[in-house]
């Protein structure tokens, strides 16, 4: 692999981790002090701001990334000041609509997922505002291939998080309600310190001599935006998805979820830091057409997924009850199962993921999001004709998602490797 992959991926790698221990930390001890039902709840506040924030600024980031790297590629500086202009533009409608609406649907929002608590939907909102700005920021980061500023970032913003719970919870001994501020409170603590270390005058642009908005760079944000989106349904949405079939222990079963799965995030951080230096060093790769690059790139971060998920599943399998009752405590009682599942889930996902990152890299996203719209399709369907217990329900129903989205994304690239072979041979 490159310098310039292998430099980033270490970056990310050790910002990554640093985030990582952390947010295992703040989710450990959550469990422990909150108890399973808070904790599933304080669960549900998390991804209900991850999922949101997507919609706002997911596709503006992976837009932000590919096109800065691309036009620098290039040293065509008005191209980056389209880039960065009309990705602004598009994440400030974004915004303004995601919190429109949820604020039209408060009421739902309310009686579904947040216990009707007002508190937790003020968190709500006021999260999804600040995780949106501060993935914003680090999209032009990234762009820029500025690892060493992401990955100080990203773990100052996990380690703040982890610290206010600490204060929030252990010493103040306040609940879920008011420990869901944590959450929010981390991502202006990352945005002020990226605006601070953001002095550096190339990492901005001017607007004056403003450029029409580039189509180009809007429809690749709509398809990064929508792939982005069930991304993070096909990862994150297992709390809310339990909270809505679950019944009356909808927030145990959202808690026993969350502590199954959080172990393995662990191997999707190590993926999440490889991708964050792959995408725009790849994007550079497509925009030469360095065909000698592109493969090794390609090859080498395939052989790492397949690495990680030979080990977790035997793992998970052999001692994944275990492992989540030393972490939780005994309170914790999952079966073999639930484990077995779930380790399925994220290795489809990590591969899929990185397949997703590929295509975006060369200019087709739409075959991740046809990918993807299958895959959601498929989990739709287990969820409503299946009759089994919430937990196995919504295992299975992301575990045909994740299978859905990366074997029809392998079978296009597949394609697209037979059709230039036959190319090269004239046929």
């Amino acid at each position: 692999m490159s310098h310039g992959v292998r430099k980033g991926a270490t970056y990310a790698l050790f910002g990554q981790g640093i985030a990582s221990i952390f947010l295992f930390f703040f989710q450990i001890f959550a469990g422990r002090w909150l108890g399973i039902e808070e904790y599933g709840l304080l669960n549900i506040l998390y991804s209900a701001i991850f999922i949101v924030a997507v919609i706002a600024v997911a596709g503006v980031v992976q837009g932000l990334i590919r096109y800065i790297a691309f036009f620098e590629a290039k040293e065509d500086s008005k191209g980056v000041k389209q880039s960065i202009q009309t990705s602004t533009i598009i994440y400030l409608i974004f915004l303004f609509i995601t919190i429109l609406v949820s604020l039209i649907f408060k009421d739902l929002l309310l009686l579904k997922l947040f216990n009707g608590s007002q508190i937790i939907l003020i968190q709500f909102l006021i999260g999804l505002f600040g995780l949106s700005l501060f993935k914003f920021c680090n999209g032009i980061i990234q762009g820029y291939r500025k690892f060493h500023i992401f990955s100080i970032v990203i773990g100052i913003k996990e380690f703040i998080m982890f610290l206010l719970l600490v204060v929030i919870v252990k010493y103040m001994h306040l609940s879920v309600k008011e420990a869901g501020w944590s959450i929010v409170i981390s991502s202006f603590i990352g945005i002020l310190f990226i605006l601070t270390t953001m002095r550096n005058p190339h990492l901005f642009i001017k607007w004056k001599g403003f450029d029409r908005i580039n189509l180009q760079i809007v429809r690749f944000i709509l398809m990064a935006g929508l792939i982005a989106l069930m991304n993070q349904w096909g990862v994150r949405a297992g709390p809310i998805l339990l909270k809505i079939i679950g019944g009356d222990k909808a927030d145990y079963h959202a808690g026993l979820f969350s502590a199954v799965f959080m172990p393995l995030n662990l191997a999707r951080t190590a993926v999440v830091a490889l991708l964050t230096g792959l995408f725009p060093n790849l994007s550079r790769a497509y925009s030469l057409k360095d065909e000698n690059l592109i493969r090794r790139y390609i090859l080498k971060s395939v052989g790492i997924v397949g690495a990680l998920t030979f080990f977790i599943i035997p793992i998970y399998y052999y001692y994944g009850p275990q492992i989540v009752r030393l972490l939780y405590g005994q309170e914790y009682a999952v079966l073999k199962s639930d484990t077995i599942l779930l380790a399925l889930v994220i290795s489809f996902f990590l591969f899929g993921m990185l397949l997703s990152k590929i295509l975006m890299a060369r200019g087709t996203p739409k075959y991740s999001t046809f990918s993807l719209l299958i895959g959601i399709l498929g989990l739709l369907s287990i969820l409503f004709w299946v009759k089994l217990p919430p937990m196995k329900l919504v295992e299975i129903s992301l575990l045909v998602c994740n299978f859905l989205y990366t074997s029809l994304q392998a079978i296009y690239l597949i394609f697209i490797k037979f059709q230039r072979s036959i190319k090269k041979q004239g046929l």
